[in-house]
């Protein structure tokens, strides 16, 4: 009809739609919001208003689909969803252990609203770092010299991720921080990293570890693995103990088969 509305001549139910994981939809800006939206439109109309909200940035299409026989084209419409203000500092990966005295993997430090999105600062901003342990340092380099002169990295203007690395020389978990300074309502980013040995045993069958309570010496989880091509890698964490069948604990493993 070359864009001219035409008015429907019996009763139409639509459904509306977004490829959006986070997309809502509504026939009142009040709600309440659901992720498809059915709408039957009366017979002698040709509009239908309805009402959009997305809390995942970045550029969805909304689709009307009608009925199969009406033999129409599905309409379809892409949105635009930026991010909203800064609201918190976050490390967005899981972290992965390190041996004592070997810098870590690139951590990424990422300003975020909200609901996650990032976003981009404004200006260049300060953030403070620090550790729970006293033998842990930052640099913004994996060659260091991780002395402990680095305190502060600064996300310049216009991003909204930076990259830094940490070594830490003792065994444990100890909690990394990243805040604001000057402080603009923020919420920090907290992260705890693992400091582990890695043990590497030649071995052509199965291997087994469990974590055990240190005090009552009682199993908390198993951890099996299968090797591959004869070698298994296995990360020990602080709490983790090797036990004879017997029961007596093996605080060094030498042996070329478990």
């Amino acid at each position: 009809s070359n864009g001219t509305p035409l008015p429907v001549t019996g009763n139409v139910t639509v459904t509306i739609s977004s490829d959006s994981p986070k997309g809502l939809l509504s026939l009142s800006a009040n709600g309440p919001f659901s992720s498809t939206l059915p709408f039957t439109m009366p017979s002698g109309t040709s509009l239908i208003q309805f009402f959009y909200l997305d809390t995942l940035a970045g550029k969805p299409t909304i689709t009307v689909t009608p009925p199969l026989s009406s033999g129409w084209t599905a309409p379809m419409q892409e949105e635009t969803i930026v991010a909203g203000p800064i609201d918190t500092l976050d490390f967005p990966e899981d972290p992965k252990p390190v041996e004592p005295g070997v810098p870590s993997p690139p951590i990424l430090l990422e300003t975020q609203d909200k609901f996650g999105n990032p976003s981009d600062v404004t200006d260049d901003v300060r953030i403070d770092l620090t550790t729970s342990s006293a033998t842990g340092a930052f640099d913004v380099s994996d060659r260091g010299p991780f002395d402990g002169s680095v305190t502060s990295i600064t996300i310049p203007a216009g991003v909204h991720q930076v990259s830094l690395f940490y070594l830490d020389k003792t065994l444990g978990t100890p909690e990394i921080t990243a805040r604001e300074n000057p402080s603009l309502g923020w919420r920090g980013a907290v992260q705890k990293r693992t400091i582990a040995l890695k043990l590497t045993v030649i071995n052509q069958g199965k291997a087994s570890l469990a974590t055990v309570n240190s005090a009552s010496l009682q199993t908390e989880q198993g951890i099996r693995s299968v090797s591959q091509d004869g070698l298994v890698t296995l990360t020990l964490a602080v709490t983790t103990k090797a036990i004879k069948s017997d029961g007596a604990r093996v605080e060094v493993i030498t042996a070329d088969r478990i």
